[in-house]
């Protein structure tokens, strides 16, 4: 388990924009505009906020109740009773089967280092990079990882080597078929990233893994819920719903909510633009991005 405090260290050797001001660390999601690097820090409004020249289209937080915030999140939560009692008898019959069929074929284990599964990693990301090329949200081309390698080898070493941040994987006859990374901070636990390879997609990989990840969080009982990001592509929040996630709207305060629409609407340019580049050429991402390149976040 991390504290608020290691995981924005964390945060912070991954190259992550953050600041502290008024004791709180703050992070830039888009330009001008920020949110706790921890962002379910709960904040009551106008105590505190990040620094002005950083925030200047505003920023927002996560506030105790409903009455004190403007807006509402949705993320994809597993708590209480389904995260307590959570085991193949709870899941819906076609479910239990898919799981059964990917602990029979693959075996999930924890990976104790890196270096020996890299080729396999990035063979995973080149094909779910090419699965995702039509998705907006989604700006790592697959030929990044086969011309920066170099860079995104150096990337994934400094995340493995981060404390408390458990890497699984599914193996299929010794070959890595798919891998997750997940941690805890406090008592919330997070599924940051799952990836695998369409060609062990039959094997069902994924479900072994999710099951096997999900029965340790369950085995906790300092873990109070399990966050799963916020609802993507339906195929995606249909396999997070088997497994007995549901959307939790969470409330926040805006300090500008007019603000907010302009800086989503930069961000929504500034994406389309770089779709577009990469359309035609293959483009590093940028300095203090994150070229693993997520595929469950929860941060935002």
């Amino acid at each position: 388990m991390l504290t608020e405090d290691e995981f924005v260290e964390q945060e912070i050797a991954l190259g992550r924009r953050v600041h502290r001001h008024d004791g709180i660390w703050w992070r830039n999601i888009s330009p001008l505009y920020c949110r706790p690097a921890f962002e379910f820090h709960s904040i009551l409004p106008g105590t505190q906020r990040p620094r002005f020249q950083s925030s200047i289209l505003g920023y927002s937080h996560h506030v105790p109740n409903p009455g004190q915030g403007n807006q509402t999140l949705f993320y994809y939560s597993l708590e209480g009773e389904s995260l307590r009692r959570f085991d193949l008898k709870l899941l819906d019959p076609k479910k239990r089967n898919k799981v059964r069929q990917g602990l029979k074929f693959t075996q999930v284990r924890r990976l104790e280092q890196i270096e020996p599964y890299l080729n396999e990693m990035r063979d995973i990301n080149v094909d779910h990079a090419r699965r995702l090329m039509g998705d907006p949200t989604f700006d790592t081309p697959y030929t990044f990882y086969l011309d920066h390698e170099r860079q995104w080898r150096n990337q994934m070493h400094k995340r493995f080597v981060l404390e408390r941040r458990h890497w699984w994987g599914a193996f299929l006859d010794g070959r890595l078929a798919a891998y997750m990374i997940c941690y805890q901070v406090n008592d919330l636990g997070f599924i940051d990233t799952t990836k695998s390879h369409s060609d062990f997609h039959k094997y069902r990989p994924n479900d072994a893994l999710y099951y096997t990840v999900l029965r340790q969080f369950a085995l906790d009982t300092g873990c109070h819920a399990v966050l799963n990001s916020q609802p993507q592509r339906e195929g995606l929040n249909r396999f997070k719903e088997e497994f007995l996630f549901r959307q939790k709207g969470l409330p926040y305060y805006n300090s500008n909510p007019r603000l907010l629409g302009l800086a989503r609407r930069m961000l929504r340019i500034k994406q389309a633009l770089r779709c577009r580049l990469l359309a035609v050429r293959a483009v590093a991402p940028p300095e203090g991005a994150d070229p693993a390149g997520h595929d469950e976040q929860t941060r935002q």
